[in-house]
């Protein structure tokens, strides 16, 4: 019998693979009738006048592409999505904060998160996110 996941996370960052991560992400969401949760975490910012404003800054620029991945997974049928923009250690987040307050099932992330978006994810949290997450992790090429 094959597994249900009820919680389905995909991390993006703006990068091809996860773009590549969302679209999996989005078909196995649509096939279990899951609750998507789409993630964005930022590197933790030392907040001080001037990093307050880049945070708004970054965080408008960050809004517009989540927007459209949830209107694209509407779009494609799958009717339960959230979205997330976290601060802080994306391996932390991905591999233990997240998958136990969200009860995550399953988590999809690219081989290498390193998009225009992000700084935050990269090779190491994936490798991270691999070995300490207490859920299964798919990782797209």
């Amino acid at each position: 019998m094959e597994k249900q996941y009820k919680n389905i996370l995909v991390a993006v960052d703006g990068s091809a693979r996860s773009e590549k991560a969302f679209e999996e992400a989005l078909n196995v969401s649509k096939a279990h009738n899951s609750q998507l949760f789409i993630v964005y975490i930022e590197s933790e910012i030392v907040p001080y006048r001037e990093g307050l404003d880049e945070t708004a800054r970054l965080r408008k620029q960050i809004a517009g592409p989540l927007l459209d991945k949830v209107e694209r997974a509407r779009t494609f049928g799958v009717e339960k999505v959230e979205t997330l923009v976290e601060s802080g250690n994306p391996k932390t987040y991905l591999a233990k904060i997240l998958p136990e307050e969200l009860q995550i099932d399953v988590i999809f992330m690219g081989a290498s998160q390193s998009g225009i978006l992000s700084k935050g994810l990269i090779g190491s949290t994936v490798s991270y996110v691999l070995k300490h997450a207490p859920c299964l992790v798919q990782v797209i090429k």
